[in-house]
């Protein structure tokens, strides 16, 4: 079920049909806990929820004509992953990020993790700091040598002080949703939408 704040255009009535979901219009944006809501022309908090807009503004998801599938598509299969989760942690878990361990660094932006690499293939790095309720996230591409190339300085990921996770993919999108989820501070170099 998706939540719209506002008056869909049609071709976003389309995708939502086509994802196999039906609409539920409201008229504020107290919804449950764990939904997704549209808003299609007014600004909405809905705390708990992955708020997505038409209209890029503050801390939500903008999605375009087309993107509206893939990104919509990505968030519907996160939330019923994740189910009725309680922390951060065990999301974070059932999205495939495992806890890992900086070994090293290597000039500003390659680190060499505790987990085996593959050349070439494209990781998730979150560092999350429950207590201060941020997470800083950052890519990176698997080297020859065993190591990681950043897509951001060591410092801004590491700064963070947490718990290092790393999952293989881009899992960007997935945590920009955990963190409207779960109330969390998202920092990363590169906006990606």
């Amino acid at each position: 079920m998706i939540y719209v704040f506002g008056e869909p255009p049609q071709w976003l009535i389309d995708v939502v049909k086509e994802l196999d979901e039906d609409i539920v219009r409201v008229n504020d944006c107290n919804v449950p806990p764990h939904s997704v809501i549209i808003s299609v022309s007014n600004p909405c908090m809905a705390k708990g929820s992955v708020v997505i807009s038409l209209l890029p503004y503050g801390e939500t998801i903008p999605i375009q004509r087309g993107t509206a599938r893939g990104i919509l598509s990505t968030i519907i299969n996160l939330v019923k992953r994740i189910g009725n989760t309680r922390s951060i942690d065990e999301a974070l878990s059932l999205l495939g990020l495992a806890k890992t361990e900086v070994v090293s660094t290597i000039g500003m932006t390659e680190v060499i993790v505790k987990d085996r690499v593959i050349p070439g293939s494209i990781y998730t790095i979150t560092v999350l700091n429950t207590g201060e309720g941020k997470c800083t996230v950052a890519l990176g591409r698997g080297t020859a040598r065993g190591t990681l190339i950043l897509d951001s300085l060591i410092t801004l990921l590491l700064s963070n002080g947490g718990d290092i996770y790393i999952a293989k993919g881009d899992l960007v999108l997935e945590l920009m949703a955990l963190s409207m989820i779960f109330n969390i501070n998202l920092t990363y170099s590169n906006p990606p939408y």
